[in-house]
């Protein structure tokens, strides 16, 4: 009898030890990134499924962060998240506000949560303390990470980690018709045994309050990839706030009792961009050259072919700007530059009529009309230097070559007509001026018929009197 009693009191002193008893876990609270070939081999001999399952992780993820398994992992994990994906959005403003949004549910913690003020606002405080490190340091991704990093490994951080739980259960506690179908307990007992204890792992419940109070409103998906027995051959994952399906993601690794965080291979590459300031310059006229009479002068005249756009007469404005960062290249002008031909230096007094430069074009167009709000230059010499001068300015393209109306040049190669010349062109006939030469010499071959004929008939006259 003695010994049955002596026995049930050696069983319920074991179940006692076991109960309090917490393993020697080593290593830091959240470990360094390690390439998830690391958890390949730490299955390689465990069950086939668990197996198979963890040699398709690498297909998916390139590295994991060990989490220490001290009965807060999946809090741990879900709020280290929460600040890295902070921090590799790179928006100072972003954890600003956030910050800000902290701060403003220390009512909600007061009036739906019900908890004290002077019990909760030093964990606040290092929570805003946090964010307030991170902002300062949000340009140096490296810097922030390290400050995030040794906060979490620090003794502190479980006080943060708490200001976590009692926002969830603030939240549960704000939303009872919402949740109190899905536990079988009250919302206070659940609030009080599972989500209040510091040593207590986070269960689905707390994981979709975290999503609605923390992860939601700034747009943030939770992925969690859950490592069981499964018959399949890969990792079973599920969403949490689905809603933003291109929004920034954090992925968990469960494992029964314990969450790790995952990261997927960064998809987004350096691109590098080189960049030209450049100011958009008015164009100004260029200056007026000192070319004598109102002849326009076109560079585009000197292309062969292109003799119908002499009617572009808009003012040239100065190419490019003081502002390139490079200098243009000498094979940018599409045309050549003219040859200028030494000369004297002009008068420095200004010429009555300047010359205008024309618009050089890329791709030939039609002649266009010119606009009737342009000015209109003088078209008349001040000087008229002999009779045979013309009265008005000619344009260029207005000009007509005279054409030689000598019977030997007629008949040469060097007239255009002439079908031994290299620019041949047919001429048209012209009654009125093609025959001059034809018409002055006729009346002469009249003449003389005329003077024989009536030469003859005074020689038969004559013979007759006689």
């Amino acid at each position: 009898m003695e010994s049955d009693q002596s026995l049930q009191d050696d069983l319920a002193a074991q179940e006692a030890a076991a109960r309090t008893w917490q393993p020697e876990l080593e290593g830091p609270r959240v470990g360094d990134k390690t390439p998830i070939d690391a958890i390949t081999a730490e299955y390689a001999k465990a069950d086939p499924i668990y197996v198979a399952k963890t040699m398709a992780l690498p297909q998916t993820y390139t590295h994991y962060r060990p989490i220490k398994g001290d009965g807060s992992c999946g809090w741990r994990a879900i709020v280290f998240s929460y600040f890295e994906l902070l921090i590799q959005q790179g928006s100072q403003e972003l954890v600003q506000g956030e910050a800000l949004r902290i701060r403003q549910l220390n009512d909600y913690l007061f009036n739906s949560g019900g908890y004290d003020p002077e019990m909760f606002m030093d964990f606040v405080d290092e929570t805003l303390q946090l964010c307030k490190d991170i902002a300062e340091n949000i340009h140096s991704p490296e810097i922030a990470t390290a400050i995030l990093e040794t906060k979490f490994n620090d003794d502190s951080s479980m006080g943060l980690l708490y200001h976590f739980r009692i926002l969830a259960a603030s939240w549960m506690k704000g939303h009872r018709e919402q949740y109190e179908a899905f536990i079988d307990m009250g919302v206070d007992q659940y609030v009080q045994t599972v989500l209040d204890p510091i040593d207590r792992e986070i269960e689905e419940m707390g994981v979709v309050l975290l999503v609605e109070v923390l992860l939601k409103p700034v747009g943030f998906t939770l992925e969690i990839a859950y490592l069981d027995r499964s018959v399949l051959d890969q990792v079973n994952t599920h969403r949490f706030n689905d809603s933003n399906p291109g929004g920034p993601f954090m992925h968990l690794l469960y494992r029964p009792g314990h969450y790790d965080i995952l990261y997927k291979p960064n998809t987004s590459q350096a691109i590098q961009v080189n960049r030209m300031s450049y100011e958009p310059t008015s164009f100004a006229p260029a200056p007026a050259a000192s070319f004598p009479g109102t002849y326009e002068y076109n560079p585009l005249l000197m292309v062969p072919g292109i003799g119908g756009l002499g009617h572009f007469t808009t003012p040239m404005g100065q190419l490019g700007g003081s502002s390139l960062d490079f200098p243009a290249s000498p094979q940018a002008s599409w045309f050549s530059s003219p040859c200028v031909d030494p000369s004297p230096t002009p008068p420095t007094h200004p010429m009555p009529n300047p010359r205008t430069y024309a618009t050089p074009q890329q791709d030939p167009l039609p002649a266009l009309p010119p606009s009737s709000t342009a000015p209109v230059p003088s078209t008349q010499h001040e000087i008229r230097f002999s009779p045979y001068q013309y009265k008005e300015a000619m344009d260029a393209n207005q000009w007509q070559e005279q054409s030689f109306q000598t019977s030997m040049f007629k008949n040469s190669h060097f007239n255009k007509a002439h079908y031994n010349n290299p620019d041949f062109t047919p001429e048209e006939y012209n009654p009125g001026t093609d025959d001059l030469c034809e018409r002055s010499e006729r009346p002469k071959k009249k003449g003389h018929g005329k003077q024989g004929r009536q030469s003859s008939e005074d020689s038969t006259d004559s013979k007759r009197e006689k």
